[in-house]
Order: structure tokens, then sequence, then C-alpha cells
């Protein structure tokens, strides 16, 4: 079993880039989709320094330059980060973005749940042999 890694937002992966290419900007989602997004204006290092500065547990940002929204979240533990990831996805409902925008995972859990995948596959290895 292998884990490929996965945009979700377009499917791309490391073996099917975007046309025109694209990197990673999280652990599932590509640079032409935080493009189109917005994800790439608001980086969530501001919505950490608006919680860590004013002593937060969860941030949600939410801006507009005129022609596109932003969203930002950031959350102190694994909990408070996965409870403001889907405090932004509604948020982003509530806008009209398109679903496929309002699954965003945070970078914590994101990297809980690869871990669980290498250790079930390390246990799966470990049993078949």
């Amino acid at each position: 079993m292998s884990n490929v890694r996965t945009c979700r937002a377009c499917g791309c992966t490391d073996l099917h880039a975007c046309p025109g290419g694209c990197y990673w900007v999280s652990l599932d989602l590509c640079s032409a989709c935080a493009k189109k997004s917005g994800g790439d204006r608001l980086p969530v290092i501001a919505a950490e320094n608006i919680a860590r500065n004013h002593d937060f547990l969860q941030v949600i940002v939410l801006a507009w330059d005129g022609q596109q929204t932003c969203v930002a979240t950031y959350g102190t533990t694994d909990e408070q980060s996965a409870q403001a990831a889907e405090g932004g996805n509604r948020i982003k409902r509530a806008l009209g973005w398109p679903e496929t925008m309002c699954r965003a995972e945070s970078a914590k859990v994101a990297a809980l749940h690869a871990r669980i995948a290498e250790l079930e596959t390390q246990l799966e290895a470990k049993h078949g042999s």
C-alpha cells in the first residue's frame, strides 16, 4: 500500500503535476490550487502570529483583496487546529466556494494522518512477512 501525495483540490500528485507545473504548499494542497483560492496570499503564519501576539487558541482570518477572498486558520493544539480548519471550511461554504476548496485539513492533523498511514504500512509489512 503506497501513500501517494495528492492535492485535495485538483487531485494532482508528485507523478502527475498540474499543467505548467506546481509544488506543495501544504501536505495536501498544490501551489496552483493555493494560488486559485488565494491561499498563497494569506499564509498560515499570519493567523499564527495573531494567535501568539494576542493569546488566542484558534484564529480564522478572512481577507478580501478586491478580487478574491482568502482564508487562513491556526490552532495551538492538534484539536484546536482541526476545529479552526473546520471553521474556515464553514466560512468558505457560506461564501459559496467550490466544495473541493472547503475540505481543508489542518497541517497538524494531516501530519498525524500521514504518520498513522506510515505505521499501518509498517505493521502490514511486519505481519505479512
